[in-house]
């Protein structure tokens, strides 16, 4: 079990409140929408930090910070705490280091409530692990229904309170059977229309017909 990048936003939240309200100044539900959000990078510090103490033979943290190094000016003054199970940072593409792993944590920075969704997931899945997700909390993407199912990942609503202990039994007690259909559900997922409509030619159809839009619309 793997994860990687730790947590920038949690230092800097109140600062980025301040800078975003005036951007919301007219919309005060943005306002409580954005605060709303549940902090992805506080998650898997969260979870890195008691996985290495309850298994640490069995979980490994990627990339800068995790080993005490710091991009962050109020480091300078507390300098990080090293996880004890980090390997650094390193010249790898996620997808070789996520191939090791049988399972690989991919939340995203925020969790949010409109369905916000990034590379995370779909490079877990694509190097054939199994990715450890919390999805939106609006559900509209992935139904909770509160016990394995059909999904692509192994859902973390279904640990209640981010119990790092429950989320290690949950972990040992799927057999192998129940495994498979997870990698199976995450071929089939990448062949969704879900899916499909993520990828980088996706995107490119929808900048283009977004600015031939703005063209046309400025032209009149």
């Amino acid at each position: 079990m793997s994860t990687n990048k730790p947590s920038r936003l949690t230092a800097t939240i109140s600062r980025r409140v301040r800078s975003h309200w005036s951007a919301y100044r007219y919309d005060s539900a943005g306002v409580f929408r954005w605060l709303r959000q549940e902090d992805g990078l506080r998650l898997r510090r969260h979870f890195s930090k008691r996985l290495a103490k309850l298994i640490p033979d069995d979980f490994r943290v990627f990339g800068g910070q995790w080993d005490g190094s710091s991009f962050a000016p109020h480091h300078r003054v507390l300098k990080p705490k090293a996880n004890p199970c980090s390997k650094g940072p390193t010249s790898c593409n996620s997808i070789s280091i996520i191939r090791g792993f049988k399972y690989f944590f991919a939340t995203e920075n925020l969790i949010g409530d409109d369905g916000y969704l990034t590379e995370k997931l779909f490079n877990v899945i694509r190097a054939g692990s199994v990715p450890i997700y919390k999805p939106a909390t609006d559900s509209r993407v992935f139904p909770f229904t509160g016990a394995h199912a059909n999904l692509p990942f192994i859902d973390l609503r279904m640990v209640k309170n981010n119990s790092v202990s429950q989320l290690v039994s949950l972990l040992r007690n799927i057999k192998p059977d129940t495994y498979q259909k997870y990698l199976q559900a995450g071929k089939e997922f990448l062949s969704s229309q879900l899916a499909v409509s993520h990828t980088p030619c996706a995107y490119a159809k929808s900048m283009s017909k977004l600015l031939s839009d703005l063209i046309v619309s400025s032209g009149q």
